[in-house]
């Protein structure tokens, strides 16, 4: 789908990767392919798409598509609003979008057609939370002549294996995880409450160059610390515990210490 403007802008390529290092996953990933004899993946996993395009959104509700053959460029189909980013963050140029109105399972059935894999043999990622059922059964309806296997981790083995850059985003992110800690564990006193710990660790984290996260601080204090996953709640309590989730160019770390206040009786004695 062409939308007026859209496209009409010159843009410089942001890559958080060099192209060398998408091709080398490109090759890592075809490899898993050829041994499971797929003439193409369909990639639904927003962390796989990441991984082999450079291309993320926090709009990963709307359906994202990243077709991988045996052989030739990827092929992303993503909602025409987030056409500007695949431009500046993906290392590939080769896409179609849809509408709001438009189906995207239809575009990808008219989009594998016209690629020629109307016979192949197809890896769906049967595994993936964003692939539904529905729409799954549906692209069967509209290929009756494809072949679908189960392509499920993939592209998680080719990533199991990390290059010397992922391994520095990684470290970069440790720093910052811990950096973040500190500036929390440095905000809980007696009267402080959880949403002064979380302000101050996300300030941190975000000045040091932390990009959005997995997920948020978890932080929970008093009887909250029984929750696994608890977030900040304004709560004020002798007691706390946080973790600190930071990442660079995508790639997390996280870090969780746990503190405890003296109770009143200690700090009256002391």
């Amino acid at each position: 789908m062409k939308v007026s403007g859209v496209g009409a802008a010159v843009v410089q390529k942001d890559l958080a990767f060099p192209i060398a290092e998408f091709e080398r996953r490109l090759k890592a990933v075809r490899q898993e392919m050829s041994d499971k004899h797929l003439d193409l993946l369909v990639v639904t996993t927003p962390e796989n798409i990441y991984y082999m395009t450079g291309f993320d959104t926090t709009g990963y509700a709307s359906a994202q598509f990243l077709l991988v053959p045996s052989d030739g460029d990827p092929f992303l189909i993503i909602p025409v609003i987030e056409v500007t980013k695949v431009e500046l963050y993906a290392w590939t140029d080769q896409r179609t979008s849809y509408m709001d109105h438009e189906s995207p399972i239809e575009l990808l059935a008219d989009t594998i057609r016209t690629k020629g894999f109307a016979n192949s043999t197809i890896g769906i990622e049967k595994i993936s939370w964003f692939l539904t059922i529905r729409n799954y059964e549906r692209l069967k309806e509209l290929l009756s002549a494809t072949r679908f296997e189960d392509g499920s981790l993939t592209v998680e083995r080719a990533r199991v294996v990390k290059s010397e850059l992922e391994i520095e985003y990684i470290r970069q992110a440790a720093r910052i995880a811990n950096a973040g800690m500190e500036a929390g564990l440095n905000q809980v006193h007696v009267g402080a409450s959880e949403d002064d710990i979380a302000a101050e660790m996300q300030r941190v984290a975000t000045i040091m160059g932390s990009e959005y996260p997995g997920g948020p601080p978890l932080i929970s204090s008093g009887i909250r610390t029984t929750h696994a996953h608890a977030t900040w709640s304004g709560r004020k309590s002798s007691r706390a515990i946080q973790s600190c989730w930071n990442c660079r160019a995508m790639s997390g770390a996280t870090v969780q210490r746990s503190y405890e206040l003296p109770s009143p009786s200690q700090l009256a004695v002391s």
